[in-house]
């Protein structure tokens, strides 16, 4: 059994001794597990043209005779540019996959190993005070295979039942919560035993930690008005902090 305020006071503690190196840590984590941000597109432009076309077209004919003699003024240059715009739109499509797909390995093979080490950070920071070298642990282990594996089919799985509909997501998520902890401390952990022991440690588990997450929303309203500096230097190492006490609390709940 634990208690949440337990968890954040205890989560205060261990970050404001180690106050600077948390800040930077937490810092690369929220960097590194953002959302890439979604291509936009330009239907704002297309109905602009759209409008203005149907305006001419209300104002009478000479309007309308008007635009029809410039297309044709125009209609040989546009042919001949034809091929240039589509090799252009062509080179612009092929620059956005090309940037998801390294954004997709950078994932797989570097940003998840991140992730882990500073999970491992937040876990040492309960006890001693850690460098923010601690936040390429899982590279120095010697087990970053593992670790890259594990994250991959996390990342992986979460995808597919995210597919399924939002809610059997969200639940996952909450399930494999433990895991970038686990390989944190067990970096050779098996993919099998890694999620089942996250599954058994956040059995009973998962609406107290929703509940959880849901008790820094006012610090993450704050920390919008503030243009992200509260986030910055106190939010995010707060929370980052909290989740590791979290995970302390039920490891031990869990060998007990």
């Amino acid at each position: 059994m634990w208690i949440r305020s337990d968890l954040k006071m205890k989560a205060k503690q261990a970050f404001k001794k180690n106050y600077w190196v948390a800040v930077v840590v937490s810092l690369i984590l929220a960097v590194i597990l953002a959302s890439g941000g979604s291509s936009g597109n330009n239907d704002k432009d297309n109905l602009s043209i759209s409008r203005y076309t149907q305006s001419v077209g209300e104002d009478g004919n000479v309007a309308v005779t008007g635009v029809t003699y410039a297309l044709n003024v125009f209609e040989p240059l546009r042919v001949l540019t034809a091929p240039l715009r589509a090799m252009m739109g062509l080179v612009t499509v092929s620059m956005k996959v090309l940037l998801v797909v390294l954004l997709i390995i950078l994932k797989i093979l570097i940003f998840n190993g991140l992730e882990v080490g500073g999970r491992g950070f937040y876990i040492e920071n309960t006890y001693s005070n850690p460098g923010i070298g601690r936040i390429f642990g899982a590279f120095r282990s010697g087990s970053v295979g593992n670790v890259v594996k594990v994250t991959f089919f996390r990342d992986l799985y979460l995808i597919l039942w995210s597919l399924m509909l939002i809610v059997p997501g969200i639940v996952k998520s909450y399930e494999y919560r433990m895991i970038p902890y686990l390989l944190a401390e067990y970096p050779d952990m098996p993919q099998e035993e890694a999620f089942r022991r996250s599954r058994e440690m956040m059995y009973g588990n998962k609406w107290k930690a929703f509940v959880l997450d849901l008790s820094f929303i006012p610090w993450l309203f704050l920390s919008e008005v503030t243009f992200g500096l509260v986030g910055i230097f106190y939010v995010r190492p707060y929370m980052d902090a909290t989740n590791a006490e979290l995970y302390e609390t039920l490891s031990q709940m869990n060998v007990n």
